[in-house]
């Protein structure tokens, strides 16, 4: 974003789950895929570098194998409607911002 001269600012909302603005208390969602351990970094168009080790990830069956070790099941998900209406106010405040000056 900013190589096209915008700018970009994330925020963490304290004490929240995935899909923290779905519902209104966690719940544990015993298939739910976790991709946190699975870091990379991407240098290119269909082209990423593991760092664990380092190596490749260019075919499918390089990102099939990668997966298979990082993936985890089971993640509490959603429950913070306190953070979601914050989130709304931030959104709408953010669209004000940008597209109604």
């Amino acid at each position: 974003m900013k190589a096209t001269g915008e700018d970009s600012q994330f925020k963490v909302y304290a004490n929240t789950f995935h899909t923290f603005d779905g519902g209104p208390k966690p719940v544990w969602s015993p298939n739910q895929e976790v991709y946190a351990g699975c870091e990379n970094d991407r240098v290119g168009p269909s082209y990423s570098i593991r760092l664990d080790t380092g190596a490749a990830l260019r075919s499918k069956a390089d990102w099939d194998e990668f997966f298979a070790g990082c993936v985890k099941r089971g993640m509490w998900v959603g429950g913070n409607p306190e953070a979601a209406h914050e989130l709304d106010r931030d959104w709408t405040e953010a669209v004000r911002r940008r597209w109604l000056r």
